[in-house]
């Protein structure tokens, strides 16, 4: 409930407000409705050949980790799609305002984008008839081989090529990574030229098309470099590791090579076993097409001549944003955003570490004499026999190095059934029971049950219960219940509950429940249920989330709280603010029965909202004679029924006041059920109109002062001994929509 002890002037305040937004909304229809000219796009500074056209470059970009049904939950794909994108605008040539990112699109938000971009297309087209307009549509996510499969949904092959070759575009360039993608290269009747093309692409048209994989295979994503090897590739390659000609441009043709030997090369000893990417080349004309330029990218570095090996460079968060193997004798340019960096060398060998900073619009050169020695980490190759430990089922101790698993091993790594310790346990396996006064620790596995009055270190899989009064630490996966005072942590996936006083991190995946007295961080999928008193964050949400904040990557299921935040949605999130990246965030203003004057803003999923709005009545509205003011919230939901038109179904609680008496403070509201048909003029504005049930309840009035056609039924209510009037009439509302 609201409190305002003078609310007339910031009311007041309000419908100007209001009227003002109307107005602009107004201005915004207007030339649309008299076909005035579009403004035009500011101009593109994108380096080409001397007496070329202009070029502008726009790209449709999407990720989408989720296939739908069983299928493995992806990684990578949204972030090499955000990775592509950064460096299409860094290097590139697409200006900010000339790109769409979609993160797990359904088939209609891709169809929805694809129009878009026409239809930015056609207007680049209009503003500079004589220029050459370049489209760039990128694909990272599941597929099969006869098309892309967004969540449980497939666009096909033939659908495809259909949407990319209608843009209006002079080049159309594909790039899918994805299993079976080179299904999208099988041309019918096409011709398949090599891949050896000249000069600066200022004449060519046409289209070309580049998968991750043949039509067989699987495109491969891997957690050690963080990306899939196909994009992680052609990225670097992007970068400037694929400049053969040392021009600092990297033409399509060498990125494709370069990604192709690299993907191929580091996939062909891995289990699932080695990748080809793909290509369909229909371009016709003189000359390659340039992918990026590195003059007057945003920072260089130069890899002098003398150095040779693999390289690796990481940004300031330790996200690998280059590889390649550098030979000896040829100096290269890679570019990149300004910023810290580290660069790591294999050298005969050797491992060798230099760190930078790279400054804007300056180039920086790196030698071998910028680099120094680096301990690698410590590995076992796959294959080794795992060490065996020796078990001794019962262990006492006080502290490590004082304990009968001493007595068997000289470094306490034994495995036990049951161990007791007044202070700190140590050992390896656990297959039992564990009591520990202050700690315990394990470098193997848990079977069973710890309890401990501070805390668990557990290095390997734990599965069982930990109860600790401070915290539980599991290295790897858990299994079973965390319950502790202060913080559960999971070093890899968890499932089962996990119940912490103050905060539960789970580094992979979770299934079950998390119960948080502050905060839950779920850094894979959380399927199940995070509660917490504070903050919730999933990277992928398959269930439910109550807290005050919720942050969800892609969620599927509800989000419950004050504020909802959600790349991508397939749900309902309940809350006052809803932050929905493929949803819906409309300001609105309309007019209604009660009232001329109304805003409001809708927030939430492509199906579900909340609502918040304020409304003024002047006292000239009608025949009556007192002004109203009423400020209030609600929740509705969506149908779609084409692309442009969608009924809204909503309900929006009002609170009232005359200027007397301060809204909220007695019991005087209004209840607005909307039935709205809402139509898309436009791309960026909507109209809406549709009947309204009205129900008043209130101590102070039966309803004459807002029912504007005198068509009210009402009765007297006594809750708590309370003469509450309710009233109820039909109405109407209209309005305008931005978006």
């Amino acid at each position: 409930m609201i409190y305002l002890t003078h609310p007339t002037d910031l009311l007041r305040r309000l419908a100007f407000f209001g009227y003002f937004m109307l107005k602009i909304i107004l201005l915004l229809l207007l030339p649309r409705l008299l076909n005035a000219a579009p403004m035009t796009a500011p101009e593109v500074s994108v380096q080409v050949e001397a007496g070329a056209p202009p070029l502008r470059r726009f790209a449709l970009i999407a990720g989408a980790n989720h296939g739908g049904g069983d299928r493995v939950t992806l990684r990578y794909a949204v972030s090499d799609a955000e990775a592509m994108r950064r460096v299409l605008r860094g290097i590139g040539g697409v200006q900010a305002g000339d790109d769409l990112l979609l993160a797990d699109p359904a088939p209609a938000a891709l169809s929805a984008a694809f129009d878009q971009m026409k239809a930015r297309l056609e207007r680049a087209r209009q503003a500079a008839p004589k220029s050459r307009l370049e489209l760039v549509v990128y694909y990272s996510g599941h597929a099969d081989a006869e098309g892309l499969l967004l969540g449980g949904d497939r666009v096909t092959y033939p659908d495809l090529k259909a949407q990319i070759r209608a843009m209006p575009a002079d080049v159309h360039i594909a790039i899918v990574d994805a299993c079976a993608s080179g299904a999208l290269a099988r041309a019918k009747g096409g011709v398949r030229r090599p891949p050896i093309l000249l000069g600066g692409g200022t004449e060519v048209k046409g289209h070309a098309f580049l998968t991750s994989a043949s039509a067989e295979e699987a495109a491969q994503e891997s957690d050690q470099i963080g990306a899939s090897y196909f994009t992680h590739y052609l990225l670097s390659g992007l970068r400037g590791a694929a400049d053969m000609s040392g021009d600092k441009r990297i033409t399509l043709n060498e990125a494709y090579q370069f990604a192709y030997h690299e993907t191929l090369a580091r996939t062909e000893r891995s289990r699932i076993g080695a990748q080809h990417p793909n290509y369909d080349l229909q371009l016709s004309g003189q000359g390659d097409v340039v992918l990026t330029d590195l003059r007057g990218s945003g920072a260089g570095l130069v890899l002098d001549k003398a150095l040779g090996g693999r390289l690796f460079v990481r940004d300031a968060h330790g996200v690998l944003v280059a590889e390649l193997a550098k030979p000896a004798g040829r100096v290269i340019t890679l570019g990149f955003d300004p910023g810290a960096y580290t660069a790591v060398l294999h050298r005969d060998g050797q491992l060798l570490q230099a760190r930078l900073v790279l400054a804007e619009g300056q180039d920086q050169a790196l030698a071998m004499s910028d680099f120094t020695p680096m301990e690698g980490e410590y590995a076992v190759a796959r294959g080794d026999a795992p060490e065996v430990y020796p078990t001794a089922p019962f262990a006492f101790g006080f502290v490590p190095g004082v304990s009968t698993n001493n007595l068997v091993r000289a470094d306490g790594k034994v495995n036990n059934n049951v161990a007791l310790s007044p202070l700190i346990s140590d050992g390896h396996d656990l297959r039992g029971l564990e009591l520990s006064g202050v700690l315990s620790m394990r470098s193997g596995e848990v079977h069973g049950v710890q309890i401990a009055g501070v805390g668990h270190l557990t290095d390997g899989p734990a599965h069982g219960v930990q109860a600790a009064g401070v915290f539980n630490y599991s290295k790897a996966r858990h299994r079973g219940v965390q319950i502790a005072g202060v913080l559960n942590y999971s070093g890899d996936s968890s499932q089962g509950v996990q119940a912490g006083g103050v905060v539960n991190i789970t580094q992979g995946d979770h299934r079950g429940v998390l119960i948080g007295g502050l905060t839950n961080l779920t850094f894979g999928e959380a399927k199940g249920v995070q509660v917490a008193g504070a903050y919730n964050y999933a990277r992928d949400l398959n269930g439910l989330q109550i807290s005050v904040v919720n942050v969800a990557g892609h969620a599927k299921g509800a989000q419950i709280g004050v504020i909802n935040i959600a790349d991508t949605m397939e749900g309902a999130p309940i809350g006052l603010f809803n932050f929905i990246g493929d949803g819906v965030f409309h300001v609105g203003a309309w007019g209604s029965d009660v009232a001329p004057t109304h805003i409001g803003v809708k927030m939430g999923s492509k199906t579900f909202y909340s609502i918040i709005a304020g409304a003024y009545r002047p006292a000239s509205f009608g025949d009556k004679d007192e002004e109203i003011w009423m400020f209030g919230a609600g929740l509705g939901g969506r149908i779609t029924l084409t692309e442009r038109l969608a009924l809204d179904l909503d309900a929006i609680n009002y609170n009232l006041s005359d200027g007397d008496r301060p809204i909220g403070e007695e019991t005087d509201g209004l209840v607005r059920a909307r039935l709205m048909a809402r139509w898309a003029a436009f791309d960026d504005l909507a109209v809406f109109g549709g009947p309204v049930f009205n129900v008043l309840y209130s101590k102070y009035r039966d309803g004459s002062d807002l029912d504007l056609f005198d068509l009210r039924a009402q009765r007297t209510a006594d809750p708590d001994g309370e003469d509450v009037k309710v009233a109820w009439w039909p109405g109407f509302v209209v309005g305008v929509e931005a978006f």
